[in-house]
């Protein structure tokens, strides 16, 4: 599935500014939550530090205790009511204090220190200085946030140690009481200022941004990297050298895109070299084959100019055929050396066409039959054309020199017939062209060298005088391989495993 750059990185910003804009929040939250507490609060004494405080400041006389502590508090830190209270409910101190529960309902504690939590339901309160000067503008609702609300909006009910038994009554300063006095002035924690919020905010959009941005510049850093390493390899030679895909978006697309270019400029390259390896290789066996008919007719020339005169006419005969011999090989060479130089790498030629094959095979046996004819050859080339319709995209002269070598060298060889046939195979769809006949068959060691190039010379005469230089099979074998055609050569061998004849196969693909 290929995925738009732009939608993956648009997908990448929004999930990075959403995720730091969420982590801000939570910042934000835990930074609320710092300011809104006091350290007070944070540090704020057992339910039962004020009692064993009392306790051991007079362990007789709580109501001086709670007197003393009163001194010390005031002004100092904000803090619940303290009222002492004996067993029957009775406010012993402040005595103008009114607690507003139902004694007999409380359930007492019962050792020392032990704690019974009274909850209340808070009425409004001040934050002024006068306590009794208490206006609408100035009341404030219970602070909804942190621990405030629960531990503000509850009182304590502490057992006192000693006889008989006396209670510290602890309320809370959220609680509005009857006693303006008894009340110690607290001033509520104010909501922290939105100023954080905006600036918490603002650093997340940033983060979110620059997170994005890095992780782009990385990516695009990454390949480009990556792009100098194979364009430094391929300028040292490496023609092997390739991108690694790994994404699927419009990098991943560029890459395979270079990948192909690198390829087919490899292909090139290869080519050429063996086109440069095949032209060397052409120039010294051009000057080796050369050089030898040369050097022959050369000698057979000196030796009828300088004993002409006394060689019988029988000698000279013979030193003239073999001079025309000589003469009728160089021609032949030179001719299949010109022809193999021109059709090397038809693939890059701008002459192809689309050819029937059947047709020009027929026009081909027709030529060769009427050849051999006029020169008094009885063989008969029996003819099976099955499929006259297929076509290639071909250079029609090398189809005939194709097929034109194929039929002279099996009817240079056969005794009485050469079979020919084309058909189409329904398989894979390929024109199957075969040529038999009836002749000697090949040798094992033509059958090896069927196609490749000798150094060395070979003059060999068929039946009728025809001359061979070798480069025949070569010639067909450089054809075929310029269409990506199959040939494959092979003797015919009857029951009894005695050759009777050469088989030539071309497969052309569909």
């Amino acid at each position: 599935m290929k995925i738009n750059i732009f939608q993956k990185y648009f997908i990448f910003a929004i999930a990075s500014v959403i995720t730091f804009i969420v982590l801000g929040f939570y910042f934000n939250m835990f930074l609320t939550n710092i300011l809104a507490h006091p350290s007070t609060l944070s540090q704020m004494p057992s339910r039962t530090f004020m009692a064993k405080l009392v306790d051991r400041l007079a362990p007789v006389d709580k109501v001086s205790a709670l007197q003393e502590l009163e001194k010390m508090q005031e002004g100092q830190f904000w803090g619940p009511t303290l009222v002492l209270l004996d067993a029957s409910g009775n406010v012993l101190y402040p005595k103008e204090f009114k607690i507003n529960i139902d004694w007999n309902k409380v359930i007492k504690p019962q050792r020392p220190y032990e704690v019974t939590i009274i909850q209340e339901k808070p009425e409004k309160f001040s934050h002024s200085a006068d306590p009794f000067a208490i206006k609408d503008s100035e009341m404030h609702p219970p602070p909804p946030w942190g621990p405030w609300k629960d531990m503000m909006s509850q009182s304590n009910l502490i057992r006192l140690a000693g006889e008989p038994a006396m209670y510290l009554y602890e309320q809370s300063p959220l609680l509005a009481n009857q006693n303006a006095k008894a009340r110690i002035n607290w001033q509520p924690p104010r909501p922290p200022s939105p100023f954080w919020g905006t600036i918490s905010l603002l650093v997340s959009l940033i983060l979110g941004i620059a997170v994005t941005l890095s992780a782009i510049y990385y990516s695009v850093n990454k390949n480009v990297k990556q792009a100098d390493l194979v364009i430094s390899e391929l300028q040292k030679g490496n023609l092997k050298a390739r991108f690694q895909v790994t994404r699927k978006d419009e990098f991943g697309q560029a890459m395979l895109r270079f990948n192909h270019m690198a390829d087919e400029i490899e292909k090139l390259v290869e080519h050429l070299k063996s086109v440069e390896r095949a032209r060397t290789k052409l120039l010294q066996e051009l000057a080796h084959d050369l050089r030898t008919p040369i050097t022959s007719l050369k000698n057979l020339l000196e030796t009828l100019s300088l004993k002409g005169d006394r060689l019988d006419q029988s000698v000279k005969t013979e030193l003239i055929t073999l001079s025309l011999r000589e003469v009728e090989y160089f021609e032949r060479l030179v001719e299949d050396l010109l022809f193999l130089a021109k059709v090397e790498g038809p693939k890059y030629q701008q002459n192809s066409s689309a050819v029937l094959i059947g047709e020009v095979l027929q026009e081909e046996i027709d030529q060769v039959f009427l050849r051999h004819k006029h020169q008094g050859s009885n063989i008969k080339i029996i003819s099976n054309m099955m499929d006259m319709e297929s076509e290639i995209l071909a250079d029609d002269y090398l189809l005939h020199r194709l097929f034109r070598n194929a039929l002279e060298n099996a009817h240079s060889f056969a005794v009485s017939e050469v079979q020919v046939s084309c058909v189409k195979d329904n398989g894979n769809g390929a024109v199957i062209i075969t040529i038999d006949d009836d002749g000697p068959g090949f040798s094992l060691e033509s059958l090896k060298a069927f196609g490749e190039r000798r150094f060395s010379r070979q003059l060999q005469k068929d039946k009728n005088g025809r001359l061979s230089v070798g480069l025949g099979s070569v010639v067909m074998k450089t054809i075929c391989n310029a269409y990506d055609a199959k040939l494959k050569v092979s003797n015919r061998i009857d029951s009894s495993g005695k050759i009777v004849g050469a088989h030539l196969e071309i497969a052309f693909s569909a």
